[in-house]
Formats: structure tokens, C-alpha cells, sequence
């Protein structure tokens, strides 16, 4: 399975996958791989999901990922079951947001040299609630210091919008 395109932590995780698959289902078997069919694997990833939401995660990956090289992406003579394989939902957790007293107390802490400067502006944009994408995109000239505000780009499900920081 090795591939270029994938770093070398993540074809470490996903033989991990794959092994741990060929144990628990194949009894070890690694020939039995080409037998393999889609209902053996969602019913692997259901078990998984049980336990841990993030590993039946990665195992779908792991599954696309070789099976997928396997069948020559598209080769007649050997059928992807993973290719339709639905990737796990996985619950994001919800973060306690912090009240605009703590936000005071977190901006109070910064020093007022350059880099203090620096911690509170940084604060003062997290707390406007920036999408990780938008927070990416954030240069110098969306950023007016001197009056406090943040102009956030938008995007096509995001209207652009301007946004106090300190």
C-alpha cells in the first residue's frame, strides 16, 4: 500500500487498520483480504463504533484507501467493497464559550509590549468566533488595531462580516 501521496504516519495508522481488520475478522488470514465484501466491512466499522467513533474513522479511511489501490481504482478484475463504504459521523463537542468577564481577565494578562499586542488580538479574534478556515485566511489588512475590528472574509455560505476584537 505504499503511496506517495500519504505521509508516513498515516500508512503506519492504516496498516495498523488493516492488521488489526485481518485479526479480528479474517482470523489472521491475509489472503481472505480478496474475498472481503462490503457487508464484512460495515459490520467491522459498526463494532468499532461502538467503542471508539474516531477509530471506525480511521478504519474507513484505511478500508478506502487500500482497497481502493487494490482494485486499480476502477479495475474490472477486482471489485472496491469499500468504495461506497459511508465515512462515520463523529459528534464534535461542544465548548463552553467563555463569558466577556473571563475574556477581560484573559486580555488583562497580556503584557502591552509588542507581543502582549500581539495575545490580544489574537484572543480578541478567536473570541468573534471565526470558522477554522476564516481564521486561516486572516492578513494584516483585514485588521484595524487602532479601532478594534476585524473584517472576515466570507465565502460562498458565509457572508463577510465585521467583528470587534478588543
Amino acid at each position: 500500500m505504499a503511496d506517495a501521496r500519504q505521509p508516513e504516519t498515516t500508512l503506519v495508522n492504516y496498516t495498523s487498520c488493516l492488521r488489526m481488520f485481518v485479526r479480528d475478522v479474517l482470523q489472521g488470514d491475509e489472503s481472505a483480504l480478496l474475498d472481503v465484501d462490503r457487508t464484512m466491512l460495515e459490520s467491522y466499522v459498526e463494532r468499532r463504533m461502538q467503542k471508539s467513533a474516531n477509530a471506525a474513522d480511521s478504519d474507513v479511511r484505511a478500508f478506502r484507501s487500500f482497497f481502493g489501490w487494490a482494485s486499480g481504482d476502477g479495475d474490472e478484475m477486482y471489485s472496491n467493497p469499500a468504495k461506497r463504504l459511508r465515512q462515520p459521523k463523529i459528534a464534535e463537542p461542544v465548548v463552553k464559550a467563555a463569558t466577556p468577564d473571563e475574556m477581560e481577565k484573559l486580555i488583562a494578562v497580556c503584557e502591552r509590549d509588542i507581543l502582549g499586542r500581539r495575545d490580544a488580538a489574537m484572543i480578541g479574534v478567536l473570541y468573534s468566533g471565526p470558522r477554522r478556515g476564516e481564521l486561516c485566511v486572516i492578513d494584516m489588512e483585514h485588521l484595524d488595531l487602532e479601532g478594534g475590528w476585524l473584517t472576515r472574509q466570507g465565502n460562498s455560505n458565509v457572508a463577510a462580516a465585521t467583528v470587534r476584537i478588543a
